[in-house]
């Protein structure tokens, strides 16, 4: 991508839509310190975020859900209070190691409140359906101390209806208590329900803006689509 400026205020959702492959992965791999910009700022509260690493950007308040569940979220060997303390395990540390128990009340806790099935913090993620091991990574990503902004990539793919409402409903209420969100979504009618704002892009570059009220509109998904193939 190149030329492109966007900003996400506290208390809203910022979606992304454009064709596959006209660079919203690698904006999200850039901003999440997964690859390297070749030039740019990234600013976090107006605190500069360059040059760091994906675990001090973590600790600067950027949460991430990563497209790609498997080979980012989750580590699948590992159980579901694991992975819901993955990245952030030094919250956890007593003086003699992990404190289990203090896991094992943190897991029962965000199992219960984003509906994670079996509800069994010892349950290995291999086991999961798609739709519960992604309830997982939100579930992680919400909680991390300090968060100002998550970026949430294909928040929605591969997992069932039950699923999707879940996932929606905990990053509508984020949303509501503050949290900015930067959403991209292969879903054209995820983003429009979700999204404050839209942002279009095509061949590498920002088209288009669409406010609240673009979106409400009865064409609104047409407009979009064509605005992503270059023929709005």
């Amino acid at each position: 991508m190149a030329g492109v400026s966007l900003a996400v205020r506290g208390g809203e959702i910022v979606g992304i839509a454009g064709v596959e492959g006209n660079g919203q992965s690698e904006l999200f791999e850039a901003l999440a310190g997964l690859r390297s910009a070749a030039s740019g700022a990234v600013r976090v509260g107006g605190a500069p975020v360059d040059g760091l690493a994906p675990r001090a950007r973590q600790e600067r308040g950027i949460g991430h859900v990563p497209e790609d569940r498997h080979q980012r979220g989750l580590v699948l060997d590992l159980t579901v209070e694991e992975n819901l303390v993955l990245g952030r395990q030094r919250g956890f540390a007593g003086p003699f190691g992990l404190e289990r128990a203090k896991i094992r009340a943190e897991a029962e806790k965000r199992i219960k409140e984003s509906d994670i099935r079996p509800p069994d913090p010892t349950a290995r993620v291999a086991g999961l359906s798609g739709g519960n091991q992604q309830k997982l990574v939100v579930a992680r990503e919400l909680a991390r101390p300090g968060l100002k902004i998550l970026l949430c990539a294909q928040p929605t793919r591969g997992v069932d209806i039950g699923a999707i409402e879940q996932i929606h409903r905990q990053l509508v209420a984020a949303r509501d208590r503050g949290l900015a969100i930067l959403l991209v979504s292969a879903e054209l009618s995820e983003l429009k329900a979700l999204s404050d704002r839209l942002l279009v892009i095509y061949k590498g570059r920002l088209a288009a803006e669409l406010d609240g009220a673009a979106l409400a509109a009865p064409d609104a998904l047409e407009r979009v689509g064509g605005l992503m193939t270059g023929a709005s």
